[in-house]
């Protein structure tokens, strides 16, 4: 079971690592 939820959470993981980049660059921007 635990390698079911594996790849979820590290999707996720990826997820929310993408999204602080994206803030991040928009705050450079501004």
């Amino acid at each position: 079971m635990s390698e079911v939820f594996t790849i979820p959470s590290t999707i996720h993981h990826a997820q929310l690592e993408f999204g602080r980049f994206i803030c991040h660059m928009l705050l450079v921007q501004t």
